[in-house]
């Protein structure tokens, strides 16, 4: 039988091994990692294009933590992808009860509201969005779609205006501004605007569709049937339907 110093000695290399064993181990993930790893996971389902995917990690995320907004807005940005709008919408507004002050929320609302019609709402939200962040260019560009939609153009305009001041390389803006012009019946403005726009990027097919209304309107129908058989051939139908192809066979077959 071992003396009392001995078992003392055994027990403190014991407790010794013990603590060695301890420190070696991983350590326990807590809830919060658990969250934040499953939450990282659906976002790089969501950069992935995988938006179903995102969607039901984020539903897991918000279930452990029903007061994440991030996940929310995430959720929200991938049923936008998906075209569910409405369960888009809802998502952000949700987004914004737990932080009204994010910028991000109201633009991605926005875009959403714009896709179900309601363009008055897309631009209050759109307002909201550039009241707290001034350097976005996409909110004042989608508010300048609403415009559109809402026959603002004169507000439109500004709004391209602005686009194109925060940055002069902003192709669309150069299009939709000159979309908006001919719609004030401003041809000559109108023309060199989206005469810009396709310089900038000259395989992007709405630039010369819109030109080519232009041109029809100029009564320069050789010109804008030129330009419609541009947009055909650079895909027009598949990205953004078939009035390229209804205005070919209206204009260009007699």
């Amino acid at each position: 039988m071992g003396t009392p110093q001995t078992e003392l000695i055994f027990k403190a290399k014991a407790i010794i091994l013990f603590l060695f064993v301890l420190a070696s181990l991983p350590a326990l993930s807590t809830g919060d990692d658990d969250k934040e790893a499953l939450f990282n996971k659906g976002y790089e389902e969501e950069k992935n294009g995988n938006y179903w995917t995102a969607i039901k990690i984020y539903n897991k995320v918000i279930k452990m933590d029903p007061n994440s907004s991030e996940a929310y807005f995430r959720r929200g940005i991938s049923k936008t992808e998906i075209n569910d709008y409405k369960g888009a919408i809802k998502d952000l507004t949700k987004a914004l009860t737990i932080k009204p002050y994010h910028a991000e929320s109201y633009k991605e609302r926005g875009l959403a509201l714009y896709n179900t019609g309601d363009f008055k709402s897309s631009v209050l939200d759109s307002d909201k969005a550039i009241s707290l962040d001034t350097t976005d260019i996409i909110n004042y560009y989608n508010r300048g779609l609403s415009q559109i939609k809402l026959e603002n153009y004169t507000a439109a305009i500004s709004d391209f205006d602005k686009v194109i001041l925060l940055n002069p390389t902003y192709y669309k803006a150069y299009l939709k501004r000159g979309n908006a012009k001919h719609q004030m019946r401003n041809l000559d403005e109108a023309l060199g605007d989206i005469n810009k726009g396709i310089e900038m990027n000259p395989e992007y097919p709405v630039g010369y569709k819109y030109r080519a209304m232009i041109y029809l309107d100029k009564k320069e129908k050789v010109m804008a049937c030129e330009d419609l058989e541009k947009a055909r051939k650079l895909g027009y139908e598949e990205q953004f339907g078939n009035a390229v192809n209804q205005l070919i066979m209206k204009n260009c077959f007699e």
